[in-house]
């Protein structure tokens, strides 16, 4: 439930109700009843004194119907209107009592998957078929195939996996089932992809062949939600995080079809996150903001006696390069460094190397939203394509309840005070 606004004659408030699939609702509380009632599809709306209810499609379409505040109930068909806002939940708007309305304008994000090489330069990762409204990228061992989750609509959760083939191949939809479908992940042999869903339910780790050849299978059902899992590269442990509340987010591991309770790895009343674990299996990095902020840690898999913070002033989201001795991370000021692993028994590290600004790419404090080709020259990351944009407007609109009473006349609701009564 949100975007809340109670009614000016205070029986009831009009809210968004955010519903796991792809339309949300907008609904109605009456104070005295505690009765909710859903009065039509959308995204954010608003009361106007002219007795019309205000409502944003998913489309961004601006839409209106007469509303008795009264009955709390609207008393017609939808029309839309002549403006355009924000697709979803990020439109915004005001209307005055006077018939003033006052709306907020955004580009849209397209959320484009590209390639990133190690000086900062981008290009789209298929020029002719831009890969849009993406939000994880997963590489596969042998480099040929990219999963990606793409995202459906609020909330930002949603959506499904998809496959796409390198480097001009087709991008086909994976999963179908289920409302999330996401944070995708590959088995060693790179044959299958492992992700998290929410089709049984509660969210668990399903595996599926990335052909396509076989339904989904789960791999791992737990009493609690579990929101990251990668296979070790020796194919034995599955790694994963479970929980979904602050403070209650930790990493376990478990033995697949052998052990009958997972293996805590990093469990603590602070927040750890984004597991990943290096080509050899000897090495897990991971977040924690156990230091009131974010950074990386890395400690010996799967037993550890000891443990190493490898970044200073902030890190998120470790990669791991595939056959060059690198560890990647966003640092706190949000660029992409590397810092070399350094041979030896005990896990050290070089200093940072800093490659290049993060700040036009997409970032996810629980889960890396990129992944590194397997020889660590390029970045496989998901572009905002407004980011830094200063083209947001703010658009006010004079007189519109005129407009209102053409387009929708409120005289179908015999308690609510005509339009030109009011205006007059």
């Amino acid at each position: 439930h949100g975007w809340p606004e109670v009614l000016p004659n205070g029986k009831g408030a009009l809210f968004t109700i955010i519903k796991d699939h792809l339309v949300s609702d907008i609904a109605v509380v009456d104070f005295a009843t505690d009765q909710i009632r859903v009065l039509v599809q959308g995204e954010l709306s608003r009361y106007a004194e002219s007795g019309h209810l205000i409502y944003v499609r998913e489309d961004g379409g601006l839409m209106a119907a007469p509303f008795d505040q009264d009955k709390l109930e609207i008393g017609g068909t939808g029309v839309l209107l002549s403006y355009q806002l924000p697709e979803g939940t990020a439109a915004d708007l005001t209307i005055s009592k006077t018939g003033r309305l006052l709306y907020a304008t955004r580009p849209r994000r397209t959320l484009e998957l590209v390639w990133v090489d190690r000086d900062g330069t981008w290009t789209p990762v298929d020029p002719d078929n831009p890969i849009q409204s993406i939000r994880y990228a997963a590489l596969s061992p042998d480099n040929t195939r990219l999963a990606v989750t793409k995202w459906i609509r609020p909330p930002s959760d949603s959506g499904q996996i998809w496959i796409k083939r390198l480097p001009h191949g087709p991008f086909s939809q994976l999963s179908f089932e289920g409302v999330v479908n996401m944070r995708p992940s590959w088995s060693p042999d790179g044959q299958s992809v492992v992700f998290i869903s929410d089709r049984g339910g509660n969210r668990d780790v399903w595996m599926k062949r990335a052909d396509g050849a076989r339904d989904a299978e789960l791999l791992l059902d737990a009493p609690v939600t579990i929101d990251e899992a990668l296979y070790s590269p020796s194919g034995e442990w599955l790694v994963h995080r479970r929980g979904k509340e602050e403070g209650q987010r930790d990493i376990l591991a478990i033995r697949v079809d052998v052990d009958a309770e997972a293996t805590p790895l990093v469990t603590s009343s602070f927040d750890e996150v984004a597991p990943a674990l290096s080509a050899d299996g000897r090495w897990l990095a991971y977040v924690s903001d156990r230091e009131g902020q974010a950074n990386v840690y890395v400690r010996p898999f799967p037993a550890a006696d000891t443990e190493t913070q490898v970044s200073v002033n902030g890190g998120e989201q470790p990669v791991w390069a595939r056959h060059r001795p690198e560890l990647y991370y966003r640092n706190g000021a949000e660029e992409m460094v590397a810092v070399e692993v350094l041979p030896g028994t005990e896990f050290k590290t070089g200093p940072e190397q800093v490659l290049f600004s993060t700040i036009a790419y997409r970032s996810d404090f629980y889960h890396a939203a990129y992944d590194v080709s397997a020889d660590g020259e390029r970045f496989a990351m998901i572009r905002n394509s407004d980011s830094g944009s200063l083209d947001e407007e703010l658009i006010v609109v004079e007189n519109w309840f005129e407009e209102l009473e053409r387009l929708v006349p409120v005289n179908q609701i015999p308690s609510c005070l005509s339009l030109n009564r009011f205006l007059g």
